[in-house]
């Protein structure tokens, strides 16, 4: 109980954090539509109610006379108006005049905040989010997330980010991203980037122990997904292969190996560099899963004509029925059903080899 504890704790404040920035970052008036419609529902209330029982005419009646009574529209009144009755009118009128100057001044007022914007563009954001399906999530929009983020927007896959920082979240969703902000370790905000319906989330939050408790709270949610979270503890790798982590990025050894290979072995690395990017012509190299039923389906690579039908240059293939990764495959490697070929070229040729590989069922 004493260990689980601090957990606990961590997932309270965590969730009352994610509350409260939410609240900041949609300002106040992010309730004022919800508030006028009581308001005005309530005016129309008390004028049809006290109309009925005022000058005993039906609720039709009761509701025409408090139409043309807050429009101030002045049409024959319905009954005969007895002294109660039009100290009613005059507190109704009232009333409506009052409505009406608090609804000037909260348009007004978000406007010149500059919150009409922005409540427009995360209400916008909001329902795209709630659409998702087979999306990616990414914790964390700094640094190590801010380049998996830029790559992502390269892409045509879906993702949402999530992360603390307000001026962060606002210039993502002014780039056309979906951001959310809200602490990462929340269960709260996982499920607003709709976690359960996500096949992936990158965890590149500054923190090993923020990233074991991100990964712990995501296998709860969604048990299938595939995580990925950046490391810097060689001692925390374990603690997040055991929350749930399915692969672990050391972005210290990855930067060691680079600088070492840069003095090493120079040429090769100038190489990877140059195919990935020459000039203002990008090199992709992509992986695509073949369908059952598709035109690739049951192929060798040479009946298969991918080369000649896109252009591509086909790197490897990773077997679908026991995982085996074939090098350089062959002409005469076959191609079946689950089977995922890797390889280099421009995006438009991915294309041509995605909608391939798609099954014509």
């Amino acid at each position: 109980m004493v260990n689980t504890l601090p957990w606990a704790k961590k997932s309270v404040n965590s969730a009352i954090l994610f509350k409260k920035r939410t609240a900041a970052y949609r300002g106040v008036d992010m309730n004022r539509p919800q508030k006028l419609l009581i308001i005005i529902s309530f005016i129309f209330l008390m004028g049809v109610f006290g109309y009925h029982f005022l000058l005993d005419i039906s609720l039709l009646d009761s509701l025409y006379m408090t139409v043309i009574t807050v429009s101030t529209v002045g049409f024959k009144e319905v009954g005969e108006m007895n002294d109660a009755a039009k100290i009613f009118t005059i507190l109704l009128i009232i009333s409506s005049l009052s409505f009406l100057a608090y609804a000037i001044s909260g348009a007004v007022s978000m406007i010149m905040d500059g919150n009409l914007g922005m409540i427009l563009r995360r209400k916008s954001v909001n329902a795209k989010i709630a659409k998702l399906n087979d999306h990616y999530i990414i914790c964390g929009a700094k640094e190590t997330g801010g380049h998996a983020i830029e790559m992502f927007l390269q892409s045509a896959e879906p993702f949402v980010v999530i992360d603390d920082d307000e001026e962060l979240v606002d210039k993502l969703i002014g780039n056309n991203a979906l951001a959310i902000m809200g602490e990462s370790t929340s269960e709260e905000a996982l499920k607003s980037a709709q976690i359960e319906r996500a096949k992936g989330i990158l965890l590149a939050l500054p923190r090993d122990i923020d990233n074991v408790f991100a990964a712990l709270t995501a296998r709860a949610l969604n048990p299938t997904i595939n995580i990925v979270s950046i490391v810097y503890q060689q001692e925390a790798e374990k603690k997040l292969l055991r929350a749930g982590v399915n692969k672990t990025i050391n972005p210290n050894n990855i930067g060691g190996s680079r600088m070492a290979s840069l003095l090493l072995k120079p040429n090769v690395i100038s190489f990877f560099d140059v195919i990935t990017k020459i000039g203002d012509y990008q090199l992709d190299v992509e992986e695509v899963q073949i369908e059952a039923g598709s035109e690739l389906a049951d192929k060798t690579l040479t009946e298969a004509e991918i080369p000649r039908k896109t252009g591509l240059k086909v790197l490897a293939i990773k077997t679908g029925v026991d995982g085996k990764m074939q090098i350089n495959p062959s002409a005469n490697s076959s191609l079946c059903a689950n089977d995922i070929i890797i390889v280099i070229g421009a995006r438009e040729q991915i294309v041509k080899l995605r909608q391939l590989s798609n099954s014509k069922v």
